[in-house]
């Protein structure tokens, strides 16, 4: 599955290409086991309609070789699927997939922190 964001409404790039062993990231392959820490913030749709960036919803995903990659939860979709954009959490469809495959995949003696934009 490809995730990535819209730049302009049309044009799609690329961010994560994500397979039952790992995924793609910036032309390198990560194993499920290179994951060391992920941090996922719950966004607040009144926040973000604000035009508050503490309330969009996003995942830091740290890397074992000192990578980080940030993913804007709003903006976030699969390649081969129309967004779905949850009025009140902010959340793209693919967003909350793509949390529920790292929750799956990854060890569960990584740390997983989920928590509100507020906190």
């Amino acid at each position: 599955m490809i995730y990535g964001h819209r730049q302009l409404s049309c044009f799609f790039v690329k961010v994560l290409d994500v397979t039952e062993d790992g995924f793609t990231f910036k032309e390198k392959f990560y194993t499920w086991n290179d994951i060391k820490v992920i941090d996922v913030t719950r966004g607040s749709f009144v926040l973000s309609a604000l035009v508050f960036p503490g309330g969009t919803p996003r995942v830091k995903v740290k890397l074992a070789d000192g990578k980080v990659i940030n993913i804007n939860g709003r903006a976030l979709e699969r390649v081969d699927k129309k967004p779905k954009i949850n009025k009140f959490s902010g959340e793209s469809d693919a967003f909350l997939e793509l949390i529920s495959l790292l929750e799956k995949n990854t060890s569960p003696d990584i740390q997983f922190g989920i928590k509100m934009w507020n906190e």
